[in-house]
C-alpha cells in the first residue's frame, strides 16, 4: 500500500457508521492492529517517494507499534478505574513523546465560528456565545474532549460543522457568532485532523511534504482512538470518549503554553460539496477556574461578534446579499451554478452566505468582559 491509499483507507473507516452489537475494545484493537499490518506493507515505491529520505522502515513499525501500545494499556488501566495511570502513559507518549504528533498554530488571521441553540427570539451578546460561565458549570455535561462540568471552547471552522456537531438542529432554533483571535496573539495546539487529500499543499518543498507525510503515519493510531463514532450519542459515558478525554487531561497537565486539541469532526458528511477542512474543530478547555464568569486567559486571546439567529439573517434578506450568481475572475462575465445531485457549491449554501455575512465589515467582533 502507498501512504495516500493508508490515508483514504482510514478516514473511510472512521466515516462508516459502526453496528450496535461492536464491542468497542475489540473493534479499537482491530482498527490499530489492521494500521499496523498496512504500515509494514507500506510498498517500497511509496517508501521512497513520500517520505524521507534517511528512514528507516523498521523504525517507523515501532515506533507506531509504541503508540498502539500506549493507547491499549491506557485503555485498560482507565477501565480498572486507574485513571491518573492512563492520564500518565498518554502523557509519555503522546504530550511529552518526541515527534509523534502534530503540532500546529492558530493565528488572528483565520475566522472560527461559534454556535448555539436559542432559547428565546433574541439575539446572543458575546458572552453569551462564549463557554459556559463558571456559575454554571453544573450544566457542563461530558463532550469527546471534555468532563463534566469543565467549561472548554469549541470552536468550528465552519458553521456547517457547528451545525453538525449540534446534530443538525432546526435553522429556526440555530445562532451563530464568528470568532477570532486577538490581533497579534497565537495559540499553539495539538493537531490530529483527519489528512485530507484533497488539500493544496503546492506551497510545501518536497522535503517538508515527505515530513508532512512521516507526522501523519505517527499520528493515526491517536487520530484513530480519538475519531471513532458513538454507538449511542444519549448515553451517559462513552467508550469512544476514552482516549479523546485521557489526551485533553494528559495535555492540561503537561503544558500551560498548549491551549487545546486541533481534530475532524466525526460528523463529516460526504453529501456535501466541501472539503474535509470545512469539518475541522479545536477544542479550548478554560485555563483556570474561577467562581464566577469568565476564563481571563480565553478572554484575552478572543474576540467574538454577537451570536446572529438564522430567523433573523432571513428577515434581513442576508442570504440575498450573496446569490447565485458569480463572477468569473477571467472573463468578468456573470455566470449561473449548476449542480447534479449533492450540494450547491458551499460558498451559495445559507451556511457559506452566512459565512461571508460574518466576515463582513459591518460585524463588529469584541473582548468578552
Amino acid at each position: 500500500m502507498t501512504v495516500s491509499e493508508i490515508n483514504k483507507k482510514f478516514v473511510q473507516k472512521l466515516n462508516v457508521e459502526r453496528q450496535v452489537c461492536d464491542d468497542y475494545r475489540q473493534y479499537l484493537h482491530g482498527l490499530l492492529t489492521e494500521y499496523v499490518k498496512d504500515i509494514e506493507g507500506l510498498s517500497l515505491e511509496s517508501i521512497i517517494v513520500d517520505l524521507p529520505i534517511k528512514l528507516i522502515h523498521d523504525q517507523l513499525v515501532a515506533e507506531i507499534k509504541k503508540s498502539v501500545s500506549a493507547l491499549i494499556r491506557a485503555y485498560g488501566y482507565y477501565s480498572k478505574g486507574q485513571l491518573s495511570t492512563a492520564i500518565e502513559i498518554m502523557r509519555n507518549r503522546f504530550i511529552k513523546g518526541k515527534n509523534v504528533v502534530k503540532f500546529s498554530t492558530l493565528s488572528s488571521s483565520q475566522d472560527w465560528f461559534r454556535a448555539r441553540k436559542l432559547t428565546s427570539i433574541q439575539s446572543y451578546e458575546p458572552k453569551d456565545m462564549f463557554h459556559i460561565p463558571f456559575e454554571k458549570r453544573s450544566e457542563v455535561v461530558n463532550y469527546r474532549f471534555s468532563i463534566t462540568g469543565y467549561p472548554c471552547l469549541y470552536l468550528g471552522s465552519s458553521i456547517l460543522s457547528c451545525w453538525e456537531e449540534m446534530h443538525c438542529p432546526s435553522l429556526d432554533d440555530f445562532a451563530v457568532s464568528r470568532v477570532n483571535l486577538t490581533k497579534g496573539c497565537e495559540i499553539q495546539t495539538l493537531d490530529i485532523r483527519l489528512p485530507d487529500e484533497s488539500a493544496d499543499n503546492s506551497a510545501l518543498t518536497d522535503s517538508d511534504k515527505r515530513e508532512e507525510n512521516l507526522m501523519r503515519l505517527k499520528t493515526w493510531p491517536l487520530i484513530i482512538a480519538c475519531a471513532i463514532k458513538t454507538i449511542n450519542p444519549d448515553s451517559c459515558f462513552k467508550y469512544e470518549y476514552i482516549h479523546p478525554q485521557l489526551l485533553m487531561l494528559a495535555m492540561k497537565e503537561t503544558y500551560k503554553d498548549l491551549f487545546g486539541i486541533m481534530y475532524t469532526s466525526t460528523h463529516f458528511d460526504n453529501a456535501w460539496s466541501v472539503s474535509m477542512d470545512k469539518y475541522t474543530n479545536v477544542a479550548i478547555p478554560v485555563k483556570k477556574i474561577q467562581t464566577k464568569g469568565y476564563c481571563d486567559a480565553l478572554k484575552r486571546y478572543f474576540r467574538l461578534s454577537r451570536g446572529i439567529p438564522s430567523i433573523e439573517a432571513e428577515v434581513k434578506n442576508v442570504f440575498g446579499l450573496v446569490s447565485n450568481i458569480s463572477l468569473n475572475e477571467k472573463t468578468g462575465l456573470i455566470g449561473y451554478y449548476s449542480y447534479d445531485g449533492g450540494s450547491a457549491p458551499y460558498e451559495k449554501t445559507k451556511f457559506g452566505q452566512m459565512e461571508a455575512f460574518l466576515k463582513s465589515s459591518g460585524v463588529t467582533l469584541e473582548q468578552v468582559k
